[in-house]
């Protein structure tokens, strides 16, 4: 059986709809591989949409991926 990984991913709250319903998500795809036997996700949160113009850089969406 092959090994697996811890998956990494990000999260884009957004505008709008997104702050409140990505919160949810992620508990629910949390317990979902928790159930399953998986390993967990690391998430990483990132800024999109007005976040990330008032805090990073000016930009709705950034061209490169932000430095950690």
């Amino acid at each position: 059986m092959a090994t697996v990984k811890q998956c990494r991913l990000a999260v884009l709250n957004g505008d709008g709809i997104g702050p409140e319903i990505v919160p949810d998500s992620v508990k629910v795809l949390d317990a979902a591989m928790e159930d399953v036997g998986a390993p967990g996700i690391e998430w990483t949160a990132l800024p999109l949409g007005r976040n990330a113009i008032d805090t990073h850089t000016a930009k709705p969406s950034p061209k490169k991926p932000l430095p950690r």
